[in-house]
């Protein structure tokens, strides 16, 4: 049986890694010499939306990695009931309005004005319904990717990187 153990500058940062919450995904050597075997490909993500694996290559001692993203974005579906309006629909309800017969109106009462709108109502909304009817539908509403690092450990790791990267890069970049 092999354990194998990381080296102390492995360990340090993968307990870097993890205490600002975030995920180391190579595990594994991707240099084989046959001096030595070390991981020189480090891919840190700040959740668990992707899946990194390595890919042994045969002319190189350098194996390649490939990384897996999966879409997290996820959407609520709600249904809701909505007319289909369009200019042809529209122009249905008028040529079924120019047909309807609005005697009907007349016969009654000119008290009666409660029966009248009532008469009128109907039968617009008989033409409406006809022209541009109802339908269900279903809208998906999009929910906003959760923000996971935007604690004030988080800031201030982003802040150290960038400082040591600047340091770093003086030699090549100097002010």
């Amino acid at each position: 049986k092999i354990i194998y153990t990381l080296p102390p500058n492995t360990q340090e940062l993968c307990e870097v890694v993890n205490s600002y919450g975030l995920k180391h995904t190579i595990h594994v050597p991707t240099r084989n010499s046959h001096i030595s075997k070390s991981c020189i490909d480090n891919i840190i993500t700040n959740g668990n939306y992707c899946f990194a694996d390595i890919i042994a290559t045969d002319f190189s001692d350098h194996d390649m990695v490939q990384v897996i993203t999966f879409n997290l974005q996820e959407f609520n579906t709600k249904t809701t009931i909505t007319r289909m309006l369009s200019d042809e629909r529209i122009l249905d309800l008028v040529e079924q309005l120019e047909h309807v017969n609005w005697n009907t109106i007349k016969k009654l009462k000119p008290s009666d004005e409660n029966g009248q709108w009532n008469i009128f109502m109907n039968l617009i909304l008989i033409a409406f319904n006809y022209s541009c009817p109802l339908k269900r539908i279903n809208i998906k509403h999009f929910c906003k990717q959760k923000q996971i690092l935007r604690n004030e450990k988080s800031i201030n790791c982003k802040k150290r990187l960038r400082h040591f990267t600047n340091v770093q890069n003086e030699q090549w970049y100097p002010k």
